[in-house]
């Protein structure tokens, strides 16, 4: 046992004493503070407890004070000073917050579910700033959470935390027994079995203080700590569900130890409601966030505290959230609960648009057949057509902003194939009752070819999930075809419509076996050729139109294998795609509407620098930057867009590793021996933050792609420096990541690429050997 303090003492180095705030198995924290200057500055002061100088305490103890040293956020205990005492028991000194636990802090402001969760994701953000540092907390609870009186949230207590890279901080951490060190109630099924633990015990932990804020009571009352029942417990039995555990009365333990009996009415009461309004806001999607996070499997998990972050704030805004299967039914009430009154007016337009007209063209058709008996009937009847085509032009614009608004949420949403189907059949059985009563407007026409491209993409098309119906989708886009060429093409929506539409057609005849393929796509860019000219005074739709079909005519030359006709078409689009950038930026338009379009810039900058590094025959057509300008123009772009994120998203960092890697790629090929130590950092952290990313449960599948492709650069980098047998081993390596990938996705072409560059470069490094 542990020789307690015989009492406490007065001063701790040169810090006076002034009570104890907590202990921990191998620590005490007392409240202290010092003078400066005048000023008594209070401080929370942490000692290792008298008889705990152990080997492996002492080295627990100076990896907490380093990682507290290495963090700087907001949402941590700043370290102060460090120091030891006489006896050489070593010390450190952290910023003493003034606050309470979260669960007390949530309960003693009465706060609402949704202000619980808006502190709760503050949590994540701060728990994900240490998984970034590669630090796993492995103990967070309500007592280990302090938020201030202004509602910012601290976190404590790293004394168990686990370093995933311990040679970041100069310690051999991972050399320290792997000791079941935990809150029983908080730690996750891998902690409690002893076996290694990576970011997604953290996030089981976050679950259960998630389920805890909720509903007062934790997923788990463990009544014996005997090693054997913990495992049973946390690894077999399944809690309930908060909706349904809020509904009866438990005895629970708060964190300040105390035993009380919690009842549904006093559990809905610190939450500002009643239980029937409590249980109702559980029910559903944030039922299934919680259960989410506590599944038994850790790769089951949330990716990471930022994804169950993010989740939430779906959840929010009412959108639909990862953690619910994304049924074509739960999509569209999502879509409706966030669109009230536009749904509501378009179901209003559809019955109608199904009573309303037929009663009025009765009245009409009925008055024209009576019109020799009376002018005045028939001029009345004339009056109630008008109106009629007015009313009619009215529901027909709203349906068709619904069709859009509609079809464009459904098409970024995993596993709503179904209901776009839906909605482009549904869409066309009310078009085609409309024009059995006589309905036949420039807007019918148009809605109809709407609806039948929307089919044709959920079909076959290649701008989202489809049904691999490629021959069907052309002959829906054929249709639709044929639809606009019945209009006027001097109408510019008209213009667009069939030029988007031809496009369309191409990139669908490009991703086809068929030996037509490169034929029919080439006859159709000409088709579209003279409707891409820009007017005289165009507007940004027309813009945007241009530069999706020099998209496309790029994608065409390169199967024609015209290089310098492809880098001459990408360039002319990059150029209006930095306009209208410039634009959006200059209006003042949505942060994420500027976001797209610097993002699209980045893509097509990308695009030419592939075309110009794979086929350098075509630069003697180019007179714009330099290659190697080009490269720095990408990195600094991703570098950016990082920046201007609280939260980047895993598609920026993606970007950003490969605008590096590229650059790195550069260097190994063009560059001198005072660029080679850059770009060979610059490939292993690529393939680091790469592999990282990698053990994430929803990880991208390209990730392994993108693997090879770095350990192909780290390869070229190391046969520049003369590092030839390291060069051959990388270059191996490449080729087993890249086989990886191609057993699960053999058609995948950016791996086979790859795999065949990597024995490229192994040939030229074992011949220059020979």
């Amino acid at each position: 046992r542990f020789a307690r303090e015989p009492k406490q003492p007065e001063h701790i180095g040169p810090y006076r004493i002034q009570h104890e705030l907590g202990r921990g198995g191998m620590g005490v924290v007392y409240l202290a503070t010092k003078e400066e200057g005048g000023v008594s500055r209070r401080v929370a002061l942490k000692i290792v407890k008298l008889g705990a100088s152990t080997e492996e305490i002492l080295q627990r103890f100076k990896v907490e004070s380093r990682l507290l040293s290495s963090l700087s956020n907001p949402g941590i205990a700043r370290m102060i000073d460090a120091g030891a005492t006489d006896d050489g028991r070593p010390y450190f000194v952290m910023e003493y917050i003034e606050g309470l636990p979260i669960d007390r802090f949530c309960d003693t402001h009465e706060l609402s579910v949704t202000e619980r969760l808006a502190l709760f994701r503050k949590v994540c953000a701060v728990v994900h700033y240490a998984h970034q540092n590669l630090i796993v907390h492995r103990d967070l609870k309500p007592s280990n959470i302090m938020v201030a009186p202004d509602g910012e949230v601290k976190l404590l207590d790293f004394g168990i935390a686990k370093l995933l890279r311990p040679d970041l901080i100069g310690i051999p951490f991972a050399t320290l027994p792997e000791a079941r060190l935990m809150t029983p109630e908080y730690a996750s099924p891998e902690q409690v079995k002893g076996e290694p633990v990576g970011t997604s015990s953290d996030v089981y932990s976050l679950g259960v203080l998630l389920y805890e804020l909720l509903t007062g009571r934790r997923p788990y009352e463990l009544k014996a700590r005997i090693q054997a029942e913990l495992i049973r417990v946390i690894c077999e039995v399944e809690p309930e569900r908060p909706s349904l555990a809020i509904t009866r009365s438990c005895e629970v333990t708060t964190s300040d130890g105390s035993t009380r009996t919690l009842t549904p009415e006093e559990t809905a009461r610190s939450r500002g409601g009643l239980p029937s309004r409590l249980r109702r806001d559980l029910t559903g999607d944030l039922d299934n966030i919680v259960m989410m996070a506590l599944r038994k499997v850790a790769r089951r998990r949330y990716e990471s505290a930022e994804q169950m972050s993010r989740d939430i704030q779906s959840l929010l805004d009412g959108r639909p959230v990862i953690a619910t299967a994304e049924t074509s039914l739960y999509v569209f009430g999502k879509f409706v609960r966030r669109n009230k009154g536009l749904v509501g007016g378009v179901t209003a337009v559809i019955l109608s648009l199904a009573v309303g007209l037929a009663g009025t063209w009765w009245q009409y058709r009925r008055a024209e057949e009576e019109s020799g008996r009376a002018k005045a009937a028939l001029q009345l009847a004339k009056e109630t057509k008008q109106a009629a085509d007015e009313y009619t032009a009215t529901m027909l614009g709203s349906t068709k902003d619904f069709v859009k608004s509609m079809a464009n949420d459904l098409r970024a949403k995993t596993g709503s194939l179904p209901a776009r189907v839906a909605l482009a059949e549904v869409s066309l059985r009310v078009l085609d009752t409309l024009n059995k009563q006589g309905v036949d407007s420039l807007d019918h026409l148009d809605l109809r070819a709407l609806a039948t491209e929307q089919l044709a993409s959920a079909k076959g098309g290649i701008d989202g999930a489809s049904l691999g119906d490629r021959p069907g989708a052309i002959q829906e886009y054929q249709r639709a075809l044929a639809i606009w060429r019945s209009l006027d093409e001097k109408v510019p929506d008209v213009r667009r419509g069939i030029l988007n539409n031809l496009v369309k057609q191409s990139e669908i005849w490009r991703n086809t076996a068929d030996p037509r393929s490169k034929e029919e796509a080439s006859s159709l860019c000409l088709q579209a050729q003279p409707l891409a000219a820009l007017p005289a005074q165009p507007t940004r739709e027309d813009r945007r139109a241009r530069v999706e079909y020099l998209r496309e005519l790029a994608e065409v030359r390169t199967l024609q294998r015209d290089f310098a006709e492809v880098l001459k078409t990408m360039s002319e689009g990059l150029e209006m795609r930095r306009a209208m950038l410039t634009d959006s930026i200059q209006t003042g338009a949505e942060k994420s509407k500027i976001r797209d379009d610097r993002r699209l810039v980045f893509v097509q900058l990308r695009q030419r620098v592939f075309v110009r590094s794979r086929h350098p025959e075509s630069e003697s057509a180019f007179s714009g930057p330099t290659l190697k300008q080009d490269l720095d123009e990408c990195v600094e772009m991703a570098q950016n867009a990082l920046a201007a994120e609280a939260e980047p998203s895993p598609t920026q960092r993606r970007d950003e590793r490969d605008a590096q890697i590229s650059l790195a790629e550069w260097y190994a090929e063009h560059g001198t021996a005072t660029d080679w130590p850059k770009a060979a950092e610059i490939a292993a952290k690529c393939w680091l933050e790469a592999e990282q990313a990698r053990s994430q449960a929803d990880a991208d599948a390209r990730i392994v792609t993108d693997l090879g492709r770095y350990l192909v650069v780290l390869a070229k980098v190391q046969a520049a420096r003369g590092e030839t047998e390291q060069a051959a081993q990388t270059c191996q390596r490449a080729i087993t990541t890249f086989d990886e990938r191609i057993k699960a996705s053999p058609k995948d072409g950016v791996a086979l690429d790859g795999r065949q560059e990597a024995r490229k470069v192994l040939a030229k490094l074992q011949g220059d050997k020979k």
